[in-house]
């Protein structure tokens, strides 16, 4: 069996993963099939990211984290609700770029949500 942990930026991308679980602070635990899972939420941005993956990380070790929520694509070719993996994650703001070791899209981080213009932009840049 496998403890895995899900972050995301808001309670509401996690609420249908969770309900039912029990909820100790702002951790939500429970099982997906043969995993233990604990999942938590704590913004956007890196440093809430980081602060969510601490909080998980505080009850033991994670085989894996997955990062769940609402994005906006910078393609048509994704519609809700799609998931996909991530092959390439891109920091925005400092032009970091980490490899997800996954076959799938690029994912590029900002720290806002981005309007129709800057998605736009984002696509040709990347």
């Amino acid at each position: 069996m496998s403890r895995i942990g899900i972050i995301a930026a808001m309670p509401r991308e996690l609420a249908p993963l969770v309900r039912g679980w029990p909820r100790e602070g702002s951790v939500w635990t429970g099982r997906i099939g043969e995993h233990e899972v604990v999942a938590t939420c704590a913004g956007m941005g890196a440093p809430a990211a980081n602060r969510a993956c601490e909080s998980l990380l505080v009850a033991g070790a994670l085989e894996a984290i997955a990062s769940i929520g609402y994005a906006g694509s910078l393609s048509c070719g994704l519609r809700p609700p799609q998931a996909c993996g991530i092959r390439e994650v891109i920091d925005h703001g400092t032009g970091e770029r980490f490899s997800a070791n996954a076959e799938g899209q690029r994912l590029i981080t900002l720290d806002r949500v981005a309007g129709p213009d800057q998605k736009r932009r984002l696509a040709e840049e990347h």
